[in-house]
């Protein structure tokens, strides 16, 4: 869990863009992990597994009519540390309003493509989508993205955006405090912003 917890909050909340919900799916697919019991090759084959078990567990949330907390949990099931506020610059905020303004569906492509690295089939295999909607999930996402982006005061927001796109790690208003945390979210983010909004040679 302490390799891939990072990558599982990350995911829900932009799936969710709530921190109790996130909270709630990252227990809820860490609780389906260790009941399943199944033997992993390596840690990437564990990882594409848990993701596609977080985005079942959000659409789950979504559907459901009510909702349960998960109780009892013991420590080793915590969610990461939200309680933290980092100052935001005025792109950050552009970037997090841009991001909201997508469907779940597209904010759960774009985090998986372009901020955790999977290709376009990757990604497909593991929505149980086929890559060509996922390229229109992209495409229709970087436009409605370039047009926030440009109402915000950033037409062009060119270069890469590894350090912008930090307020994307856990959200908008509660982040992380964790070092570990900040790096592999930044390793994750190094892509280029045309590459984000226009599409390219990333987009595989």
């Amino acid at each position: 869990m302490r390799v891939h917890g990072d990558a599982v909050y990350r995911l829900a909340f932009a799936r969710c863009r709530n921190t109790p919900d996130a909270e709630d799916i990252f227990q809820t697919t860490f609780l389906r992990f260790y009941a399943s019991h199944i033997p992993f090759g390596n840690p990437e084959h564990e990882k594409a597994w848990l993701l596609r078990v977080c985005i079942n567990a959000c659409k789950d949330l979504q559907k459901s009519a009510w909702r349960t907390k998960v109780s009892a949990m013991p420590d080793e099931f915590d969610a990461p540390d939200t309680s933290a506020r980092k100052e935001t610059t005025p792109q950050e905020e552009a970037l997090d309003e841009a991001m909201q303004r997508l469907s779940p569906e597209q904010r759960t492509v774009v985090h998986l493509h372009y901020f955790e690295g999977f290709s376009t089939g990757e990604t497909a295999q593991m929505l149980g989508m086929r890559s060509a909607t996922v390229r229109s999930h992209l495409h229709r996402a970087r436009i409605a993205m370039r047009n926030a982006l440009e109402d915000a005061g950033f037409p062009q927001a060119n270069g890469r955006i590894g350090a912008s796109v930090e307020a994307q790690k856990v959200s908008s208003p509660e982040r992380r405090s964790s070092n570990t945390a900040s790096d592999s979210f930044r390793e994750s983010a190094h892509f280029n912003t045309d590459s984000l909004l226009e599409g390219g040679s990333n987009e595989r």
